[in-house]
């Protein structure tokens, strides 16, 4: 699959475009296919080495981001193949959405209404949370 693939900590030109291998689903993880990624600061933070926890180097930056079940685990409940549905990764992880796919837990998985594009879908996630949080819990 074609990924964007970090290969050490710095600015913006420690970003590759390089053909990975597809990630493998085990347990609670679902496989998507990623239509839209979102694009966040703290993505950036991650990518530079500034964040308070750092991913293993290599790895594809994206926490947030929106596309099809196109597998998933043998554990996994909520979720089945073909399934439109958006992404919030709460931890690091190697495969993140600025890929073809993207390999998530199921509880950062959640179903996307019809109503909305993959577009909109990529941008709920942390963005949604932090304000919803923010308005409602605060």
């Amino acid at each position: 699959m074609q990924a964007i693939w970090v290969e050490k900590y710095g600015d913006h030109n420690v970003l590759q475009l390089k053909t990975v291998e597809k990630p493998t689903v085990t347990e609670n993880q679902v496989l998507v296919q990623i239509a839209s990624a979102g694009l966040n600061p703290v993505d950036t933070y991650i990518r530079s080495g500034n964040f308070i926890f750092k991913n293993e180097v290599p790895f594809t930056p994206g926490k947030d981001g929106a596309g099809i079940v196109r597998e998933i685990g043998p554990k996994v409940k909520q979720f089945k193949v073909g399934q439109r549905v958006f992404v919030c990764m709460r931890h690091l992880n190697k495969y993140g959405t600025y890929a073809e796919y993207s390999l998530v837990n199921e509880e950062d998985t959640f179903p996307l209404p019809d109503c909305l594009s993959f577009d909109q879908g990529a941008a709920l996630g942390i963005p949604y949370f932090t304000a919803h949080r923010a308005l409602v819990h605060m």
